[in-house]
């Protein structure tokens, strides 16, 4: 399922459907599985003007775990980011791990740095012109990185936390056309997901797998968080 963050009624994207890149007019199909991925090499990211728009925030989410958000995320930014060399926009697409606690996007990248902690040491990261300089890239399909810590140690919630993050998407939104991003466990309670997931997206790709039980849990679940994110709002 994908939601739009005006809520359910606001135009659920039909199973299946995909963001609309730039200069073309159909997604097309999956390119392969994501960790595919782990064989291609990474160098630094290309030196590329920031994008003529906002870019779009895509975040996958789930109220519990072992549903496919990896795959979810990393899945369709394979895709997107391979679409998007092919129309030579090469590195507009970017995958942020959120899930510091259990980051397996460096996993299924092959990737393990720089992480938030990295990134955020540099004093002009924050600028559109300079954060590409720090950014894992897979050159082979064209897609920018931000892994999550690589052990337990590394992730100490003291040193790592949503308010690190918070301090990205802005100029993330000015250099990519798409951010795909990874999340912990969506609790409505967990400040990771409600300071920085939920205000941030455009759209909220859920993974629901073929049991009723799961996929009514899962149709109730975006309801709640859109009212949530309106009640923050007003």
């Amino acid at each position: 399922m994908a939601y739009p963050m005006g809520g359910p009624q606001g135009g659920r994207m039909a199973p299946g459907s995909a963001p609309a890149i730039p200069g073309t007019s159909q997604y097309g199909s999956s390119t392969g599985p994501a960790n595919a991925l782990a064989a291609a090499a990474i160098t630094s990211a290309p030196t590329v003007p920031p994008v003529d728009r906002h870019g779009t925030v895509i975040a996958a989410a789930s109220a519990k775990g072992r549903m496919g958000k990896i795959k979810t995320t990393v899945n369709p930014a394979d895709h997107t980011a391979r679409r998007l060399q092919d129309i030579g926009r090469a590195g507009y697409a970017i995958v942020v791990d959120t899930n510091f606690q259990h980051a397996d996007v460096a996993r299924y990248l092959s990737q393990q740095s720089p992480i938030i902690l990295d990134l955020l040491q540099a004093p002009d990261v924050l600028s559109a012109h300079s954060i590409r300089q720090y950014l894992a890239y897979i050159p082979d399909i064209g897609l920018c990185v931000v892994p999550g810590p690589p052990d337990a140690v590394s992730a100490d919630p003291t040193a790592i936390n949503s308010m690190l993050y918070r301090r990205i998407p802005t100029v993330l939104r000015q250099v990519f056309y798409f951010v795909f991003t990874d999340t912990p466990v969506a609790d409505l309670h967990h400040a990771t997901f409600v300071d920085l997931i939920l205000p941030q997206p455009d759209a909220i790709l859920v993974p629901v797998v073929s049991n009723r039980v799961t996929a009514e849990a899962a149709r109730a679940w975006p309801t709640a968080i859109t009212g949530l994110r309106k009640s923050r709002a007003s």
